[in-house]
């Protein structure tokens, strides 16, 4: 008697966490931290910057008959620019250098959630993202317009943009909480190797945090 309460205890708690998140479609709108890394000899450590991320997932278990696969189309855009300054003395005149990185991204991800319980999902997932990134370079004199005007510094003063676009692979984890029967909020890691250029190889993470709405 014993067993089969059991049996039905863990029945029923097997189907209750395959119903979690079970949704034919959502949506999620996330606020990340950017990581901007450059992997060659000699880069610096760049600031943090702040994108938005939207995405929408279809599940596909009515697909292929197995729960928690879904597919995802994903767009980033950034909101204030990972870069990097710095202020020196030149001919007497205060000089500053930065960098900054704009960039808007567009994929499609291979995704498994896997429920903890009934409330907590874990999903992993992996695809392939398109990257467009824009880089400026800029100088700038902040002393007075006597100095600045000096022969000797006056034409490097200005603004340089590239444009750059690549594609590369994406992955990610996330965990998931429900607080209402179709929205959860969420906690995501993403790394994406933007562009890979002549053994250079640029890669952006996001540490994000938003909301999914299953419907």
């Amino acid at each position: 008697m014993k067993k089969n309460i059991l049996i039905k205890s863990y029945l029923l708690f097997v189907m209750s966490l395959n119903t979690a998140q079970a949704y034919d479609s959502y949506g999620n709108a996330q606020i990340a931290r950017s990581d901007f890394s450059i992997e060659e000899s000699g880069s610096p450590n760049y600031d943090k910057g702040v994108s938005i991320v939207l995405s929408a997932g279809m599940g596909l278990d009515k697909k292929i008959g197995v729960k928690g696969f879904s597919v995802e189309g994903e767009l980033t855009k950034s909101i204030t620019s990972p870069g990097l300054s710095k202020t020196e003395t030149v001919a007497g005149a205060s000089v500053t250098s930065g960098i900054e990185f704009s960039y808007w991204s567009a994929g499609v991800y291979g995704a498994y959630s896997f429920p903890i319980t009934n409330s907590i999902v874990v999903k992993g997932r992996a695809g392939y993202v398109q990257t467009n990134i824009t880089t400026k370079n800029s100088l700038t004199c902040s002393s007075s317009p006597s100095t600045c005007d000096n022969p000797l510094i006056s034409n490097i003063f200005g603004t340089i943009s590239e444009n750059n676009t690549g594609k590369g692979t994406s992955y990610g984890i996330s965990v998931s909480y429900s607080f209402a029967d179709d929205k959860h909020y969420f906690l995501e890691y993403t790394k994406t190797k933007a562009i890979e250029d002549e053994g250079i190889e640029v890669s952006i993470k996001h540490i994000g945090a938003g909301i999914s709405i299953g419907f």
